[in-house]
Parts: structure tokens; C-alpha cells; sequence
């Protein structure tokens, strides 16, 4: 990991040709985000082990809401889905740029 912050985030000098340095870049920053997961999980596993009223009372609470905002994500999708599928192309580009103009990406 220390090879990573020498070679390339100090200097902030990224590889910008597709050579040996980028695939060494790509291979050791996985790696360091890898460990950087794991270490989240083991401290919320050794110090986010607690158990209060609140937390006692909303767990089975939320179940609802989460297969409530499944079921609209699903079906939304179906929707846009079916009415993709029955848009001439001329129409669905209209609409993929309208829906760009609307919600930037």
C-alpha cells in the first residue's frame, strides 16, 4: 500500500498511457480498497455490536417499507420496459434526451 501512495497519490501522478505502471496501478489499488472494505467490516463488527429500545423496535419495522419500495422499483421498471419495447426508435431517442435534459446523469 505504501507503493501506491509513493508512486502515484503524492505525486498525484495517475498512468496515462496503457503500459506496465497502469495494470501495477490497477492491480495495487484494488487491493488497497479491498483491505480498506475489509477494515470497515471488522471495526463495525467489533464496535457496532449494541442493542437499544430504538433499534429493537424499528428492525422488524422497516420489512414493510423495503418490500413496499421493491415492489415500485420493480414495477417502474417493467413499465419504462414496455413502453420502450413499444416506441418506435425516433420516439425512444426523444425520450432518452428528454430524460437526459431532466435528470442529468
Amino acid at each position: 500500500m505504501i507503493v501506491l501512495f509513493v508512486q502515484y497519490y503524492w505525486p498525484l501522478a495517475l498512468p496515462k498511457q496503457q503500459d506496465r505502471s497502469l495494470y501495477f496501478y490497477g492491480v495495487f489499488d484494488s487491493i488497497h480498497i479491498w483491505f480498506l472494505i475489509v477494515s470497515l467490516v471488522g471495526f463495525a463488527r467489533k464496535n457496532l455490536v449494541f442493542t437499544n429500545a430504538f433499534l429493537r423496535y424499528t428492525t422488524p419495522a422497516v420489512y414493510p417499507f423495503y418490500i413496499l419500495h421493491q415492489t415500485i422499483i420493480v414495477a417502474t421498471g417493467l413499465c419504462r420496459a414496455v413502453v420502450a419495447a413499444h416506441c418506435r426508435e425516433a420516439d425512444r431517442v426523444d425520450y432518452l434526451v428528454l430524460r437526459h435534459r431532466v435528470y442529468p446523469v
